[in-house]
């Protein structure tokens, strides 16, 4: 009787060995797909910046066909230049205060 007991014994110290190892586990799982998540976040407000960049590109485009002779001058260009780095400014600001954490 007392090998079973000590067979008993044994698998009850693995079962709580093995629910240590579980509980670990799951806690670093847990911080994986946090970590995920906070990487999907930031690549979806990525992707959403650069749709409405793109928008924004197409819409001037659009405006620029219709007066095929007029061509926009330097300071046009300057400023459209300038909005488009605001707005590249403001994306990666985003990009990097969801990156800290949401």
């Amino acid at each position: 009787m007392s090998g079973l007991a000590e067979q008993k014994r044994l698998l009850l110290a693995e079962s709580e060995l093995n629910r240590e190892l579980l509980a670990k586990d799951l806690t670093s799982f847990t911080g994986a797909c946090d970590e995920l998540a906070g990487r999907a976040f930031s690549i979806g407000v990525l992707g959403a910046s650069l749709v409405r960049m793109a928008a924004s590109f197409t819409q001037d485009s659009r405006d620029g066909s219709t007066k095929m002779a007029a061509r926009p001058s330097l300071l046009q260009r300057i400023i459209s230049m300038s909005q488009t780095g605001m707005q590249l400014w403001d994306l990666w600001q985003t990009s990097r205060r969801s990156a800290s954490g949401p």
